[in-house]
This record gives C-alpha cells, structure tokens and sequence, in this order.
C-alpha cells in the first residue's frame, strides 16, 4: 500500500482539493439532495480527478511530516517514490486502485480517468446517508383509514381517586425513608474566611513554564482564537517579504488563524507568507535553501518547532 493513500484520504474529508505533486489533484464538489421517480436522493460529495494540477501547495507534504516526523526534503521524497510506483502500475496493469478513495484507469492512448467508490469515508457530513423512497399521499391517507377500522373499541375502567391519594403517600413516605437513613458526612475542621499564605495552608504553588517551554495544540494545525482578542489587536501582524526561500513554522487556512498563533507563539519576529487558501507563518527568510538553513539552526529554530520546514515561493523566485 502506499504511503501517501491514507493522507490522501483523511485530508479530503476535510479539504475540497488535494493535491499530489507531480502526479495529479483529486477534487470534490457537493451534490444536493433531489427527488425522482419517487426516490429522495441523499446529498453527497462527488469526487473527480485533474491531472493538470500538480504543483506542491504543501498541504500534502505537510501531513506527511506530522505524521511521520520527518523533515520537508525526505517528504517530498516519499511523494515522489510513490508517485513512480504509481505510474509504474498503471503503464503495466492499465489501472491503479486506491484504497478509500477510487480507481484509476489508464487508456490506450494514454488518457487518465478516474471512477470514485460509491461510498467511501471521504463523504465528510454526508456520509451513512441513504436514499429514501417517498409515499404518496393517498397511499398515507388510505393507510390511516385502514388503521382506523381495525382499532378496537376503548373499554372504561373506573378508578377512585382515593387510590391515587394513597399511592402518592407511599411514594412520599418511601422517598423520606432513603433520604433519612442516608449517612452525612461532617468536616470536623471548620472554614474560616481571612487571607492564608500558601506554605501555612500547606498548598504547593504552580511550577512557572516558560514560553520556550509552552506547546501549542493543534487539532487540524488550528490555533484556537482568543474570545477576549478584538480585530484591532491584529493590525501590527507582520505580513510577506519578496524573498525566495523561508523558514515555516505552520500553516494555517485563514490569515485570522496564523495571526492568532503569531500572537501566542513565543519565538520572534514571525511573519506570514501566503494568501487565498494557506497562510505560511515563518522565522526566517532569505534567497536561498543553505542561506535559510543556516539561520534557522543558528536560532536553534528545530528545537522549538521540530516540524519547522523550508518552503520555496516559487512566485518570487
């Protein structure tokens, strides 16, 4: 099986493009749902695939290195050892299947095309919905009609109302019974309101953790907002450069996220790289790989962040 499957997979379920570098990008779109011939078919995410788009938007990379904790270079090794097996494979056999997401099928005249599993975990919110067969109406009224010339007749038994006196007094007197024979608990030692000092009232302080110290948790490599942080407090973010090659410390799908961990990350002078669908929160940059490189292991950057990566723009480049 191959490595980059399994990715692929989780990051459709999550994101609408995916793409593999050097190979292709498997895109999704939503299919609402629709009535015919008296069927409600659930809606669903169809999923195609475009070969023309290959370039290395990092998303792929990037969950490769969490994963495996390896660095950018030995990732994208292992994208493209497995994209020449891919390839491998559908020149000999004609077809590739992918496990979770689809086939691949390979023409005569060498044309790429893809057929998606009916049903696959890549659905997101749609998926274990089923399509429904609709009842008409006159099917529901003439059910009802027959339902009701079936229903037996209602038989009424009298009941005193003494009878529900005396079985509310059961349960009151029942309920009295647990509550009174339930042991208490008393604090011998009483509370006395005043200030007390930590080491009188025997209460150890909080170890003090530094901010080089602190680890960041992210949950789809999302820092979570602060409710107290306005708008406002992010205008002095620093944003881009016009340089080649830079120093990433995280990615992020919205410019608000990366400021946001850009106000709670401990190292300086962070800046952000990227627009549209990744914001790129980098250390360092400069106009080549060692020239970054450098920099980043002089500021000791690996051991802070060891997912920290080299990214290239290929924009300014």
């Amino acid at each position: 099986m191959l490595t980059i499957l399994p990715h692929i997979e989780y990051l459709l379920r999550d994101n609408d493009c995916v793409i593999v570098p050097g190979f292709g990008a498997f895109i999704s779109h939503r299919s609402s749902a629709v009535v015919e011939n008296g069927m409600l078919i659930a809606p669903k995410r169809l999923l195609g695939f475009n070969e023309a788009l290959q370039h290395n938007d990092g998303l792929l990379v990037n969950s490769i290195m969490r994963k495996a904790g390896i660095s950018y270079d030995r990732a994208i090794r292992v994208i493209s050892d497995d994209v020449a097996a891919l390839k491998m494979q559908l020149i000999e056999s004609g077809e590739a299947y992918l496990e979770g997401i689809g086939r691949l099928l390979l023409s005569e005249d060498n044309l790429l095309s893809f057929e998606p599993l009916e049903s696959s975990s890549v659905d997101g919110c749609f998926f274990g919905l089923h399509s429904l067969r609709l009842s008409l109406v006159d099917d529901v009224v003439a059910e009802n009609d027959t339902v009701k010339e079936h229903k037996p007749e209602l038989i009424y038994l009298p009941v005193s109302r003494n009878i529900f006196k005396i079985a509310a007094s059961i349960i009151v007197l029942v309920a009295m019974a647990f509550v009174l024979s339930t042991p208490i608990s008393l604090d011998d030692d009483p509370d006395y309101a005043g200030f007390v000092s930590s080491k009188s009232a025997n209460i150890s302080p909080e170890p003090i953790v530094s901010n080089s110290q602190k680890t960041v948790v992210v949950e789809s490599d999302v820092a979570q907002p602060d409710k107290d942080l306005e708008a406002d407090d992010l205008s002095d973010i620093a944003v881009g450069s016009d340089a080649v090659y830079y120093g990433v410390v995280a990615t992020f799908k919205t410019k608000r996220q990366a400021e946001l961990y850009m106000r709670q990350s401990s190292l300086p002078n962070l800046k952000i790289n990227g627009s549209g669908s990744l914001y790129r929160v980098y250390a360092v940059s400069g106009n080549s790989y060692e020239e970054v490189l450098a920099m980043m292991e002089k500021e000791s950057l690996f051991d802070v962040v060891p997912d920290a990566w080299i990214y290239k723009d290929k924009n300014n480049g």
